[in-house]
């Protein structure tokens, strides 16, 4: 028995005997055609050809595969008609290697993969004699490829593994605190690498091949995470995966160590959804990562929330989490009427609202009402119980970051007509307000 490869760019090559590699390894040259010789033992080939599928079976002598049309072959399946021998075969598949031997008819190589075939070693033993090597991945499909998902979530623990599809809760308030998720093929070779972004810590450091992400057992969640995949696979599927986040839902999908979750807004993921499509262009969408922005240094309480810093005497009005107005503001005179730090919200919207009080009397156009305070009078007439909100001051004409050391409000907090205006026609009685 001898056997020939017919290689691409190279033509036919001289035939081997058993035992020996017809065809080329760390060249990347494709065998479009294999042919096998015997005399005393018929002996059977089928390929797999790329494009085409599996060919009829040929016999000793005849061509098995294709020559000149760049069409390799990417499986075989070879038997010998003897009851005294097994033949083994093996090939060295494009991007796998050496795959383990194959006997009597079985496939060796990849069906589905688009992975050439470039080298074949075939070898006859003694009938249930021992393998001449290892005999697992023989062959791979691509339906070998395995996902597994799995994720930790708050109070809960370990999910049970899916093979693809969401892990995780919505509508609960649990944030995921780790998320295990494996690709694998038979031959070891392919795999995930993850790193998620955690609370109090930040982006950790790339995850091993296939290990989880994230952390267990110290009540730190999981804002933001990522993923590539590694080894064949990743000529074969893309990665799909998308984020269910904290107050804003399904953001968008990403692929292929595209971030997915968000930034800054302490907005755990308390679910993940995963698949694994053929490789056909991935499933990127902008919305699949949320950076949010924190011009005051001080996180949003809500989708829709008001952000006063004091020592910056700034405010920032989010709606969706995005900064649609940021404005200089002037808070309660200090070591006088400070506006008191606090978690608030917007008690009342009162247009044409007039503010009176000891040395103060003014109709603001827009007023929002965070609590009922003491006033104290600048001029020592005495102190009254009254509103204290955020509202537009036609008046004042400094709105200098200093300018509350020596010409603050009585509590409330001044704002310029423009951003006050649009705040308040768009932000709703019961919003939160976030003063620090």
């Amino acid at each position: 028995l001898t056997y020939k490869a017919y290689v691409q760019n190279k033509g036919w090559q001289d035939s081997v005997k058993p035992a020996n590699t017809a065809g080329t390894t760390g060249q990347s040259l494709p065998i479009e055609g294999i042919q096998i010789d015997s005399t005393v033992v018929p002996v059977t080939v089928q390929a797999h050809v790329q494009d085409v599928g599996w060919q009829d079976p040929v016999h000793s002598g005849q061509l098995a595969g294709t020559t000149e049309q760049a069409l390799p072959i990417e499986a075989v399946k070879i038997s010998a008609d003897d009851d005294e021998i097994d033949l083994y075969y093996r090939v060295h598949s494009a991007n796998f290697g050496w795959l383990g031997w194959a006997k009597n008819g079985e496939v060796a190589g990849t069906t589905g993969c688009a992975f050439p075939l470039e080298a074949i070693e075939i070898k006859a033993v003694p009938k249930d004699g021992a393998a001449p090597g290892e005999t697992k991945a023989a062959s791979v499909s691509s339906d070998d490829f395995k996902l597994q998902l799995r994720t930790h979530v708050r109070n809960k623990g370990w999910t049970d593994y899916v093979s693809a599809g969401t892990s995780g809760t919505t509508g609960e308030g649990l944030p995921l605190e780790a998320i295990d998720l494996s690709i694998t093929d038979p031959t070891g070779q392919s795999g995930v690498i993850g790193q998620a972004y955690v609370s109090e810590v930040g982006w950790q450091n790339e995850a091993k091949v296939n290990d989880p992400i994230g952390t267990t057992g110290q009540g730190l969640q999981i804002e933001a995470f990522r993923y590539r995949v590694v080894g064949p696979a990743c000529l074969v599927f893309d990665l799909n995966y998308h984020a269910h986040s904290k107050n804003l839902g399904w953001l968008g999908w990403t692929a292929d160590n595209g971030n997915a979750g968000t930034a800054n807004g302490a907005l755990g993921v308390e679910a993940i959804e995963v698949n694994l499509p053929r490789k056909n262009g991935a499933k990127v969408e902008e919305s699949a990562y949320k950076e949010i922005q924190i011009p005051c240094g001080i996180i949003p309480p809500a989708p829709t929330s008001i952000v006063i810093n004091k020592a910056q005497q700034t405010m920032a009005y989010y709606q969706n989490y995005d900064v649609t107005r940021f404005t200089n503001v002037v808070t309660g005179m200090q070591w006088a009427d400070d506006t008191l730090a606090g978690d608030f919200s917007v008690l009342e919207k009162l247009p044409g609202y007039r503010t009176k009080g000891p040395g103060y009397d003014a109709v603001v156009r827009y007023w929002l009402t965070l609590y009922v305070g003491r006033i104290t009078g600048f001029n020592g007439e005495g102190t009254i119980n009254d509103r204290v909100g955020i509202h537009d001051a036609s008046w004042r004409s400094d709105w200098r970051s200093n300018a509350y050391l020596t010409n603050g409000s009585h509590g409330c907090v001044n704002t310029p007509l423009a951003p006050m205006e649009y705040i308040f026609k768009t932000i709703p009685v019961g919003a939160p307000v976030r003063i620090r």
